[in-house]
């Protein structure tokens, strides 16, 4: 209570100096024009308007070229963080673009996307007769290769295995002879497929009697025929940890052997490739 005492006693001491201070003042005004003359008043004013009247427009000049100097002044401020963003939108702009035209140009889901060795001297410089090149070679790979399946997963499997079998092929010459070989061999003998899928159901190979390197041991037959898939399985793709990728991939190491046993050039051309590797 001592301090709201203070502050009300503080506040009502100013309120009364203020209002003696303006009584006094408006007595003292009051005397002076009672003291002084009216004419002089007059003249006074009238000779103290006249300066006032002619400083008025160079004042007025001085305040309207202030103005402009601040105006263009903070123009200048103004336009000049405006003109920074323009040039950043044009760089997000920019690098925006490839991303937006990327899209577009991924093949479709059936295309094979290659990218050939600069090495290779067979491939042509040429773009067009480049991409008959590969068309034609991807034409040959498929037709070795078994049946394009239908199920999306499996078909991308399946477009990854010819993407890679391109690629070696315009790496290595003896695997595009080897191609050739075996493409001219499936024509001689009339064969539409040589990687010829077996029925669903078989999972076990059943080997060709006509073969004579086939041993008729059961015992050294199972150790030629795990080494003939160990000899595959190391020049296929890795083997695919999903269950479906992995039966598809088992698959066709299965047909891969059958070819093998049924086809002596085959057999040959498969040792000369794992020992070139």
């Amino acid at each position: 209570m001592d301090a709201l005492e203070i502050i009300v006693v503080l506040i009502v001491l100013i309120i009364a100096v203020r209002f003696f201070l303006k009584s006094r003042i408006q007595s003292e005004s009051k005397e002076t024009l009672i003291n002084e003359p009216k004419v002089p008043e007059q003249q006074e004013l009238s000779s103290t308007d006249t300066p006032i009247n002619n400083a008025e427009p160079s004042t007025e000049l001085e305040l309207q070229a202030n103005e402009i100097s601040v105006d263009s002044s903070l123009e200048a401020k103004l336009v000049e963080p405006l003109a920074e963003p323009q040039a950043n939108e044009v760089a997000v702009d920019a690098s925006l673009e490839p991303k937006l035209v990327e899209p577009s140009a991924k093949p479709q889901t059936n295309e094979v996307t290659v990218v050939p060795s600069e090495n290779n001297s067979s491939l042509p410089q040429d773009s067009i007769l480049k991409r008959h090149y590969l068309t034609h070679l991807c034409t040959v790979i498929e037709t070795l290769a078994p049946p394009r399946p239908t199920d999306s997963v499996l078909c991308r499997h399946y477009e990854t295995m010819i993407a890679a079998k391109i690629a070696q092929c315009l790496s290595d010459e003896k695997v595009m002879e080897q191609l050739i070989s075996e493409y001219e061999n499936n024509k001689d003998s009339g064969k539409t497929k040589a990687f010829a899928t077996p029925q669903e159901n078989e999972s076990v190979i059943c080997p060709a009697e006509k073969n004579s390197s086939l041993p008729q041991d059961s015992i050294l037959r199972r150790h030629y025929l795990t080494h003939l898939c160990t000899m595959i399985e190391a020049l296929a793709p890795p083997r695919p940890t999903d269950s479906v990728l992995c039966r598809h991939y088992e698959t066709m190491i299965s047909a891969k052997i059958d070819q093998c046993l049924n086809n002596e050039k085959v057999m040959e051309q498969l040792i000369s490739a794992y020992e070139n590797n």
